[in-house]
């Protein structure tokens, strides 16, 4: 994914700013890490810090549209 890619291929308008940012962000990393690596991680991070720091049960229909843009495993592929 790169910056280059026009809007109308992601699913989302937020996923092409996001991507935009995240690999303006990535030109200071020093280890090799794709872009989508990179947002699945920290979307990762978060969700756990949340439920497990916080306690925070997130709605189904947004961790549906988080799986849906392949952000996290949806339930349906971890029960397989």
């Amino acid at each position: 994914m790169t910056a280059s890619r026009p809007a109308k291929n992601y699913k989302n308008p937020v996923q092409f700013r996001a991507v935009r940012f995240v690999s303006f962000m990535l030109e200071d990393t020093k280890h090799e890490i794709s872009t989508t690596d990179f947002i699945k991680d920290a979307v990762a991070r978060h969700l756990a810090f949340y439920q497990t720091k916080r306690g925070i049960e997130f709605p189904n229909k947004m961790l549906a549209e988080l799986s849906e843009l392949d952000l996290i495993p949806s339930t349906s592929r971890t029960e397989e």
